[in-house]
């Protein structure tokens, strides 16, 4: 995925110059607080835009794979962009979390990989232009996974109460082993 953030740099055409866009507020107050993250994407929008943004949240989507595609099929509407690339659970390797895609009028779409989200914030961008990228990120929602059932007993311990889990299997039933030959002809 690196080589995909390089390329984009070098295909961005004029980036934002952030004293002409950031007159309004001071550019320390892009990077307020937002769950450990670097850069707030309200605030980064108010400090370009100068106007509050309509938002749209999408959640358990495949970030890593989304960026990827996001970055190839819109190429050419990127503007700027801003990321940030961080060590995660003790590995070895940085890792990207947040992107910021600059795109159209006023579109920031803000890929967070580590919470599995993207926010798109804009005000003057089309809805439609809007719209189409929403259900096109859609695609690389995360599937929830189907937990098997269990159930908990509470069980006396010689320390005090604790529960031990059980699965529980489908059993296999046949109708006619349980009931007379006549019932299914009943009901």
């Amino acid at each position: 995925m690196q080589a995909n953030i390089l390329t984009l740099n070098s295909a961005i055409k004029k980036p934002f110059e952030l004293a002409e866009t950031s007159a309004k507020m001071t550019i320390s107050d892009v990077f307020a607080e937002r769950k450990g993250t670097y850069i707030n994407e309200f605030t980064l929008f108010i400090a370009h835009f100068n106007s509050i943004p309509n938002f749209i949240h999408e959640v358990d989507i495949d970030c890593e794979k989304a960026n990827i595609w996001f970055s190839e099929n819109y190429k050419s509407e990127i503007k700027d962009l801003y990321y940030d690339k961080r060590y995660f659970n003790r590995s070895k390797k940085a890792e990207i979390d947040d992107v910021f895609y600059f795109l159209y009028e006023d579109l920031i779409v803000n890929i967070d990989t580590q919470s599995s989200e993207v926010r798109f914030l804009y005000r003057k961008t089309e809805l439609p232009k809007v719209e189409e990228i929403v259900n096109s990120i859609y695609k690389f929602k995360k599937r929830k996974q189907r937990q098997a059932p269990k159930i908990s007993l509470l069980v006396n311990y010689s320390r005090g109460i604790g529960t031990k889990s059980l699965k529980i299997t489908k059993p296999k039933l046949r109708i006619e082993d349980n009931y007379n030959e006549d019932f299914k002809e009943i009901h």
